[in-house]
């Protein structure tokens, strides 16, 4: 299984569709900042979503779901102050039992282990064309970051 990360387009959604058509993702994790951007995204497989800072009017700042066997807490991180501090982001993931955290709002692509959890931010596809990529292969799991 293959799952795209993207976060931060302000306003590319092309670089959205990009991304997709470059990686065939069996999913996207969108990450807010904008979420206006995924009504120009043209795709039939499922993108799942929070909003950021910049997607005034809308409520869903973090979400969980369970995908391809593992546990994925996102949000976009602003809630959290992610540009101070991972502390509280990381302790509420680890309270969820998630196997990956996705969050954005750095535009600084990064990833690491916090003991079982992946931590991973794809920084931003719309400023430094960065995203993530998360394989899963019969339990082997492969996380990278990648510029278009």
């Amino acid at each position: 299984m293959k799952i795209a990360v993207i976060s931060d387009s302000h306003g590319f959604s092309s670089k959205i569709e990009d991304v997709i058509f470059k990686e065939t993702p069996d999913c996207v994790f969108f990450l807010g900042d904008c979420l206006k951007d995924l009504d120009n995204v043209y795709t039939n497989i499922p993108i799942y979503s929070v909003c950021g800072n910049n997607d005034f009017g809308h409520q869903n700042i973090e979400d969980i779901r369970r995908l391809f066997g593992k546990t994925f807490f996102f949000t976009h991180g602003h809630k959290y102050n992610v540009k101070y501090s991972l502390d509280a982001l990381i302790n509420k993931a680890h309270l969820l039992r998630a196997d990956f955290l996705l969050f954005g709002h750095t535009h600084l692509p990064k990833i690491f282990e916090n003991g079982e959890l992946t931590v991973l931010n794809p920084g931003s596809i719309g400023y430094s064309d960065s995203y993530a990529i998360i394989s899963i292969q019969q339990n082997k799991i492969n996380a990278e970051i990648k510029f278009l």
